[in-house]
């Protein structure tokens, strides 16, 4: 009788393990869906626009979403996959001095001091700008 008790127990708790573990896999490749989904949606975005004619560069990041982004990684890769449909690259004049540089943190900070930012400064001068107001403080 404590046999069949026991074995019972086994399985519920073999169950229930198996359950948790088949949610936190089904969250982890939901979560890289959506990452995709934002990160493709961007990059349609932006290349419509700049067939179109209508915005490039970080101007065009910006107004495609680039905020709508999580974080430095998702950025880098969306200008890759720009690059990689025959666009010029978003960022390219300014590539080599971004290098190291949390895209989306400078594009958030650049969205603060003004929406259209981008469309008349560059990430450039904006990183010399934030670089100068640490040297100061």
């Amino acid at each position: 009788m404590t046999s069949q008790i026991l074995i019972g127990l086994g399985g519920l708790i073999l169950s229930v393990l198996m359950y948790f573990e088949g949610s936190r896999r089904a969250k982890r490749r939901y979560s890289n869906e959506d990452r995709d989904r934002r990160i493709q949606h961007v990059v349609d975005l932006y290349i419509r626009n700049a067939q179109a004619l209508i915005r490039s560069g970080p101007h065009g990041l910006h107004k495609a979403g680039m905020l709508t982004l999580h974080d430095d990684a998702e950025c880098r890769e969306t200008c890759e996959r720009i690059a990689g449909h025959g666009e010029r690259h978003p960022l390219e004049p300014f590539r080599q001095q971004l290098e190291g540089v949390d895209l989306l943190g400078l594009f958030l900070l650049g969205d603060g001091i003004s929406h259209e930012y981008f469309l008349s400064h560059s990430p450039v001068e904006l990183l010399a700008r934030l670089q100068a107001s640490k040297a100061d403080a």
